[in-house]
């Protein structure tokens, strides 16, 4: 790897659901991008030997240091709740390309900290490349990604959230 290359990094099991698949398909139309896959999973084994050069899996990893060297957080998935790993990367200014799947659009702001699409090679490969190729569009995103995630989803915040709810929960229990 060097200086210049595009780092899309991938968290997550290697399951069916999680869709790894996807990211071989789009490591293949993009060869010129580099994808780190950080994870484990049943599918593991597969995807190595299915995958291009370009794209490696690296097993368990340290989030914050997978998030510390990429450019862009891609998601896969089929189906999603809340995707800590999103919170994480974009916590770290990391821009997202993702399907639009379950609360992902509660977390990723289309258009402003990453990229929305279906889960198809074609349309994931052509939001990656849209931000790969605009260092611009990365910054931008980034600054957006941070200030978001940390006014929706700083630990100051949800602790608070979590009391107010537990406070209106317990006063309807005592009426």
């Amino acid at each position: 790897m060097s200086e210049n290359d595009i780092v899309v990094v991938w968290l997550g099991r290697l399951t069916r659901v999680k869709s790894p698949d996807l990211v071989v398909e789009v490591g293949r139309a993009l060869p010129g991008t580099i994808f780190l896959m950080a994870g484990d999973g049943e599918l593991l084994e597969l995807i190595k030997k299915e995958a291009p050069r370009n794209v490696r899996c690296l097993g368990i990893q340290n989030r914050d240091e997978m998030w510390g060297i990429a450019d862009i957080a891609l998601c896969t998935s089929d189906s999603e709740g809340m995707p800590l790993a999103l919170i994480e990367a974009q916590m770290a200014g990391v821009p997202v390309v993702s399907t639009e799947v379950g609360s992902i659009s509660e977390i990723v702001e289309n258009g402003v900290t990453g990229e929305l699409t279906s889960n198809t090679p074609s349309a994931l490969s052509h939001a990656v490349e849209l931000l790969a190729s605009s260092s611009v569009k990365r910054r931008d995103m980034s600054t957006a990604a941070k200030t978001r995630a940390k006014k929706l989803f700083s630990v100051e915040v949800m602790v608070s959230a979590h009391q107010n709810l537990y406070e209106r929960v317990l006063r309807g229990v005592k009426q």
